[in-house]
């Protein structure tokens, strides 16, 4: 491939695949949480005439996040190509020669942005020398990442529960998923591949000093959670 297909695939892979599947999974995972910080609140309202409503948005939102989750992080498959983290991972590494070469005016801002996501300063010189080098060192970084013990136990689970629970109607018992910690943790490394990604190859910021952008619009869907069960509860006790 050319330089500019190359550009045009990594674009497609981050901003039609895993960008939208952040932040269905981010959306559905904060959602949860703001639903649970009330079911006090919820509980009391009407003698728990709205734990239905919520029980049933609750589900909803289970199965948006652990169907998202698990599509960002699907096997990497040739054959059957899909938008997720080990795919964008496979293309840095096997199109490095065929890269959009990184031009910054301020390499060393880049240099920080590296050294903050824990990649080797002997990684980042390469940036000088031999891009293509740094493009398979840097995908091989994020590779191991992923390699963890705690992760890949993370995502054995959640390719269990997706499996058993939500793509088929198994019989099965104890059927732990992962918890919102450890999806949090999940969150964050595909947050942090796409940031970096993102900014090399395609000159677009979605993160800056580990802050992704567009988790903004997340916090606002919760903060209208909150509002409309504090607004419910408000009603209740008039």
């Amino acid at each position: 491939m050319s330089r500019s297909e190359t550009k045009k695939k990594l674009k497609d892979s981050i901003e039609n695949g895993l960008v939208v599947e952040i932040h269905r999974a981010e959306q559905a995972y904060f959602l949860l949480k703001a639903i649970g910080n009330h079911v006090s609140a919820i509980d009391a309202l009407e003698n728990g005439k709205f734990i239905g409503f919520f029980y049933t948005i609750q589900m909803a939102l289970q199965t948006e996040a652990i169907l998202a989750m698990s599509r960002l992080y699907d096997k990497a498959n040739q054959r059957f190509p899909t938008r997720c983290i080990y795919q964008l991972l496979h293309m840095v590494e096997s199109e490095s020669s065929n890269l959009p070469l990184i031009y910054k005016r301020d390499f060393r801002e880049l240099e920080i942005q590296l050294q903050s996501l824990n990649i080797r300063e002997k990684t980042t010189r390469l940036l000088y020398t031999d891009q293509k080098k740094f493009a398979e060192e840097l995908s091989e970084h994020f590779k191991n990442r992923l390699k963890k013990r705690s992760v890949l136990q993370t995502l054995e689970k959640l390719k269990t529960i997706r499996d058993k629970r939500f793509s088929h109607n198994e019989k099965v018992f104890r059927l732990k998923a992962p918890s919102y910690n450890k999806l949090e943790k999940l969150l964050d490394n595909a947050k942090e591949i796409v940031g970096a990604i993102g900014w090399l190859y395609l000159d677009t910021a979605y993160t800056n000093n580990g802050k992704y952008f567009l988790s903004s619009d997340t916090e606002l869907h919760c903060m209208a959670m909150d509002s409309l069960i504090e607004k419910l509860t408000s009603l209740h006790e008039l």
